[in-house]
């Protein structure tokens, strides 16, 4: 497993309406401006863009406890997810060694129902919908958070991409919540998509 660590900034704003991702950020505020252009910046280089991404993220994202972004590979059909690569922002020094244990200990198949790409929700959301079970055996791994919400931008291959931040209580969203993080996730996938696009086509033009 890849891990970075982002020098620490402190990114807890005192402000009530945007210092918990839970409350709703005004849809104009720049640090949602920052991320989105951030997305769709194609003179980020390919291995710095996801750290860059959670870095622009973190300001509306961050509740105290960090954020992740996690690459991994999802098979088609029910199946092991293969977690590769990490950045972490703010989150605890053992991070990448409790994902490393988490992929020791648990059958990662189990991960397949709630790592589907879909609307953003809380990780006890996905769960209690589609592995209730599942939720426990996340958790007990990363006693630091209670939940976790989280959005990703997946290829056709099943390669892609959660950025997660870590919540101290569980939590679920309200309609209005989880509409401002679609929007925030619309422009990170389809960055994503972009970047990709862009990639293929350069590699379909490179001479073997």
């Amino acid at each position: 497993v890849g891990f970075s660590e982002a020098p620490e900034k402190n990114y807890v704003w005192t402000s009530r309406d945007l210092c918990s991702l839970v409350g709703v950020v005004p849809v104009k505020h720049p640090a949602l401006i920052d991320f989105a252009e951030t997305a769709y910046d194609l003179g980020i280089q390919h291995d710095d863009w996801l750290a860059s991404v959670v870095d622009a993220g973190a300001p509306f994202l961050d509740r105290g406890l960090g954020v992740f972004a996690i690459t991994c590979q999802r098979p088609a059909k029910p199946g092991p997810v293969v977690i590769d690569q990490i950045h972490a922002r703010l989150g605890p020094g053992d991070f990448a060694e409790r994902v490393q244990r988490l992929q020791r200990e648990v059958d990662m198949s189990l991960l397949w129902p709630v790592s589907r790409p879909g609307m953003p929700k809380t990780l006890s959301e996905v769960s209690d919908q589609h592995a209730p079970d599942v939720f426990r055996l996340i958790m007990d791994r990363f006693p630091f958070a209670e939940d976790g919400i989280g959005f990703n931008a997946f290829d056709p291959d099943g390669r892609g991409i959660f950025v997660i931040s870590a919540l101290p209580e569980v939590s679920s969203l309200s309609l209005k919540q989880r509409e401002l993080f679609q929007m925030v996730a619309a422009h990170f996938a389809a960055g994503y998509r972009l970047r990709r696009a862009i990639r293929l086509e350069a590699e379909s033009q490179t001479p073997v």
